[in-house]
C-alpha cells in the first residue's frame, strides 16, 4: 500500500485503524517500509545491472517534500526496469550519488537539462514532447510565428513517417529520408531566427526573445534532436521517465498536510522514499 499503490502513512493508518479495527501506529508502517527496504539490496544491484546493458535509458528529476524541505528524486529506467535514487542536491551533484551516470555509456534520453551534457554517454536523445509544447507557446503568444506551426507539422511528419518505416522493419531512416527532412528543419530555423533577430542594449548586452531562445536551441542540438529519426532504437519523447517519476508525484498528492516524504538512507548509501 505505501511503496506500490502510493498511499500515505497516515491513510494507511487510517485504514487499519477504521476498517480492519487493527491499531497499527504510524511508526509502526513506517518500521516495516525501512525493515524491508534494507533487504532490497540485492535487487537493485540486479536492476542497476540490467539498465547498465541497455542501449538506451530514459532520465529524469523530480522534488519531493522530505521531512519539511524539498529533496530531488532522479530516476534512471528502460521499459522493463527503473533505478531511482533520492538526493537533497538537484543538479550533477545529485545525479552522481545514485553512482549510475557517471558509469552509463549508451544513449541517454531526457529533457535537455543542462546538468546532463556533462556526463559522457555515447549520444543524448531529446524529449520532443516538450518542444512540441514550446512551438505551441510560441504560436499562442504570437500568431505570427508561422516557422513555429511548420516545425510542429515537420516533427509529426517525422514521427509518422520514421514509424511506418519500422512497420515495414527499418531500424534507420534511408539517405532520402535524412536529406529531405534535414533540408526543412534547416529552412525552419533560419526561418525562425530571421523572424525573431537579436537585439542589443545600450551596454551591448544581447536580449532574445522566447521564440529566438528555442531556435537557438533547436540549431544547437539538432544532431541530439533528430536523434530520433538517424536512429530507430531512440523514441520521439521521455514520457518513459516522466511516467516512472509520477509515482512519487502521486504519493505527494495524496498525502496529508502533515504527511511528510520519509527518506531512508541504506548503510550502502541508497537512499529510498517511503
Amino acid at each position: 500500500m505505501n511503496t506500490y499503490c502510493a498511499v500515505s502513512v497516515n491513510k494507511i493508518h487510517e485504514f487499519f485503524m477504521s476498517v480492519l479495527k487493527l491499531p497499527v501506529s504510524t511508526g509502526f508502517i513506517h518500521n516495516a517500509v525501512k525493515k524491508y527496504a534494507g533487504k532490497l539490496d540485492y535487487a537493485i544491484s540486479s536492476i542497476k545491472t540490467a539498465i547498465y546493458s541497455a542501449p538506451v535509458v530514459h532520465v529524469d528529476e523530480t522534488g519531493v517534500r522530505a521531512s519539511g524541505e524539498t529533496t530531488w528524486l532522479h530516476n534512471v529506467s528502460t521499459e522493463m526496469y527503473t533505478y531511482q535514487h533520492v538526493s537533497e542536491k538537484r543538479g550533477q551533484d545529485g545525479m552522481r550519488e545514485g553512482d549510475f551516470l557517471q558509469h552509463y555509456k549508451g544513449i541517454v534520453i531526457h529533457d535537455g537539462w543542462r546538468p546532463y551534457w556533462k556526463f559522457q554517454f555515447e549520444a543524448h536523445g531529446l524529449c520532443y514532447a516538450h518542444i512540441l509544447r514550446e512551438l505551441q507557446g510560441v504560436i499562442d503568444n504570437n500568431p505570427k510565428q508561422e516557422w513555429a506551426e511548420l516545425m510542429i507539422w515537420l516533427l509529426c511528419k517525422m514521427k509518422s513517417t520514421k514509424e511506418k518505416l519500422m512497420d515495414t522493419g527499418k531500424t534507420s531512416a534511408s539517405a532520402y529520408y535524412c536529406r529531405l527532412y534535414k533540408g526543412y528543419w534547416q529552412g525552419l530555423i533560419y526561418q525562425g531566427k530571421q523572424n525573431n533577430p537579436i537585439e542589443y542594449s545600450d551596454k551591448g548586452k544581447r536580449k532574445r526573445n522566447i521564440a529566438r531562445r528555442l531556435a537557438d536551441r533547436l540549431d544547437e542540438y539538432s544532431e541530439d534532436f533528430c536523434r530520433f529519426f538517424w536512429d530507430f532504437r531512440v523514441p520521439f519523447d521521455n514520457n518513459q521517465a516522466e511516467r516512472d517519476v509520477r509515482h512519487a508525484k502521486v504519493k505527494k498528492t495524496l498525502a496529508s498536510p502533515r504527511a511528510a516524504i520519509k527518506v531512508w538512507r541504506s548503510p550502502k548509501g541508497q537512499s529510498f522514499y517511503c
